[in-house]
C-alpha cells in the first residue's frame, strides 16, 4: 500500500504556494458517491476562494485519500497528494485496497471539473509491514519494471519542464535502457552474491516473486535502494520529480515495447 505523511505533504504544498491550511472537517459544497469498477468511494467537493478542492475518500482519523485542487480559471489540477492509507486503512467504502483505483478517481474528478491538465510531485511512499521502514516509491517501481508508478498509472504521464529540471528527462531515458539491459550479475554484487546470468529485469522480477512469496520484500528494498539505484547508474533521485498529464487526450492503454509487466507486490 502507498502511504505519504498526507500532513506534512500538504503542511508544505501550503507554505509554498502561500495558501492556508485546508479544515478536513467538510462545512459545505457536496458529497457525492462513485463508484470504480462496482467498488464505492465517496467524494467531498468545496470552493477555497476561486479553487475547487476535491477530498476523495476516507481513512481513519477522518483524512482524506486524497486531495484535489482545481483552478477553473486556468483548467490546471494539482494532486496536492494521494495516500492510500496505512495496513489495514481503507480509502473505498466497501473495503477495497487499490491506491491505483484512487488515482483513476482523481482523474475522473479533474475531469468532471474541466480540468485540461493534472499536475503532481511523485513524493509517493510504501510503508512496510513494520510500520517503521519506507521505500520511496517511484525508485522500486523504476528498478523493477523501468517505469515510475504514476507513469504505470497514467500513460502520457511527462516530466514537468523548469531550469533545474532541464536534464532530467534525458537522464531518465538513460536509466530505463540501464535497467532494461544491465545484467543482474552486474547488479547483484551491490546487494547480494550471485554469479547468475540474464537481464537484470529478468533476474530481479524472479527475486521479488521469491521475497514476495516469503514476506522479506518491503524491509530488502528499504535496505538496499541506494546500492541499488548505483547498480542501475541512477545518479540522481526520481522520487521528489514533478510530472504533468494532459487531460485533453484519451488516457488510453501504453503500447508495450517490452515484455510483458510483471506481478509486483505495490
Amino acid at each position: 500500500m502507498m502511504d505519504i505523511d498526507i500532513d506534512r505533504a500538504v503542511r508544505r504544498y501550503c507554505a509554498v504556494w502561500g495558501r492556508p491550511l485546508p479544515i478536513w472537517k467538510q462545512k459545505g459544497g457536496s458529497r457525492i458517491t462513485v463508484k470504480y469498477k462496482g467498488h464505492p468511494i465517496t467524494v467531498l467537493e468545496d470552493t477555497d476562494g476561486r479553487f475547487i478542492m476535491v477530498y476523495g475518500g476516507q481513512k481513519r482519523g477522518g483524512r482524506p485519500c486524497f486531495i484535489l485542487e482545481i483552478d477553473p480559471i486556468t483548467k490546471h489540477s494539482t494532486m496536492i497528494d494521494l495516500e492510500a492509507g496505512r495496513w489495514g486503512d481503507t480509502c473505498f467504502t466497501d473495503g477495497y485496497k487499490n491506491s491505483a483505483a484512487l488515482v483513476k478517481v482523481a482523474v475522473w474528478a479533474a475531469k468532471r471539473h474541466g480540468a485540461v491538465q493534472l499536475e503532481l510531485t511523485d513524493n509517493s511512499t510504501i510503508l512496510c509491514p513494520d510500520m517503521i521502514e519506507k521505500i520511496h516509491l517511484p525508485e522500486l517501481s523504476f528498478i523493477t519494471t523501468g517505469y515510475t508508478w504514476y507513469e504505470r498509472q497514467l500513460p502520457g504521464l511527462r516530466l514537468r519542464s523548469y531550469s533545474l529540471n532541464a536534464d532530467f528527462a534525458e537522464r531518465l531515458a538513460v536509466w530505463r535502457e540501464n535497467v532494461k539491459s544491465r545484467r543482474w550479475a552486474e547488479v547483484a554484487p551491490y546487494v547480494m552474491e550471485v554469479e547468475d546470468q540474464g537481464s537484470a529485469m529478468e533476474k530481479a522480477a524472479d527475486v521479488l516473486a521469491r521475497m514476495k512469496e516469503a514476506g522479506t520484500w518491503c524491509s530488502f528494498f528499504a535496505n538496499n535502494m541506494d546500492n541499488l539505484r548505483k547498480a542501475f547508474g541512477i545518479e540522481r533521485r526520481i522520487h521528489g520529480s514533478q510530472w504533468y498529464l494532459s487531460l485533453s487526450a484519451a488516457v488510453g492503454k501504453r503500447r508495450r515495447t517490452t515484455q510483458k509487466r510483471r506481478s509486483t507486490p505495490y
